[in-house]
């Protein structure tokens, strides 16, 4: 058969095996935006919701747990969090990564919607570069089930690229001659499209800006200090309706 490029039908369990191997390969840890970025997002996520001293706070797609790293020194008062993944693999990294830490209360793994948590159960659910992977069917229950989780008043803080171009970041397999985003993104936001749709899932908007995320290196040549962008991207916080 003539090799011949195609572009990747995308499935759960295509996703699952991308992000279980750059789970499972640790030369990938840096790559990560919560690597690279996190404690820039905690600081703008604290800066961001108003969430009370008992809050419950949900990490949802957790990957790796850098943004929980992160955001746990800041929090304060009884704040707890918690982590949901759909990698097992990531769902047991982040459970001994964490293990000794008071605040952190577990990591579930989510096979299907919706997840083990009851209805009401959280202050504030995070998805931090999530959800520019989601497929529509995805997305449409992701953002039902960030609703149904949260109390009412409860917050979401979302982030995701700034009107990526998509095309920059795709790779063909040599091998089958699939094509594909390099991080399985699926989609591309703007703040406008992002309020839209946010919005017909029940929540209302307080929050949707550019960001610049910038990330100091701290490694001084010459009495230089070098700086990289790490990505331009959308802050989102929206409330759930009563």
């Amino acid at each position: 058969m003539p090799f011949t490029p195609h572009e990747i039908e995308w499935t759960a369990e295509k996703s699952k095996r991308l992000w279980d191997y750059y789970g499972s390969n640790p030369k990938y840890a840096e790559n990560f935006f919560g690597f690279m970025a996190g404690n820039m997002v905690a600081k703008r996520l604290f800066a961001s919701i108003s969430a009370p001293e008992d809050a419950r706070l949900l990490d949802f797609s957790c990957g790796p747990g850098d943004v929980i790293a992160a955001c746990l020194p800041l929090m304060r008062g009884t704040q707890e969090m918690y982590a949901t993944d759909f990698s097992d693999t990531y769902v047991r990294h982040v459970a001994d990564r964490f293990k000794d830490e008071p605040r952190f209360k577990g990591s579930v793994l989510t096979q299907s919607l919706p997840t083990s948590y009851p209805d009401g159960f959280f202050d504030v659910v995070i998805a931090t570069e999530v959800i520019e992977h989601l497929l529509d069917s995805e997305l449409d229950g992701m953002l039902a089930e960030c609703h149904r989780l949260l109390k009412p008043g409860g917050q979401v803080f979302f982030t995701t690229p700034n009107n990526e171009d998509y095309d920059a970041s795709k790779i063909l397999c040599p091998e089958c001659g699939c094509t594909f985003h390099r991080w399985q993104h699926v989609r591309v936001w703007t703040a406008g499209t992002l309020a839209v749709r946010v919005e017909q899932a029940g929540f209302v908007t307080r929050i949707v800006k550019p960001v610049a995320w910038q990330r100091w290196l701290g490694k001084l040549r010459s009495l230089a200090v070098n700086r990289r962008i790490v990505k331009g991207g959308l802050v989102y916080v929206g409330e759930r309706a009563p």
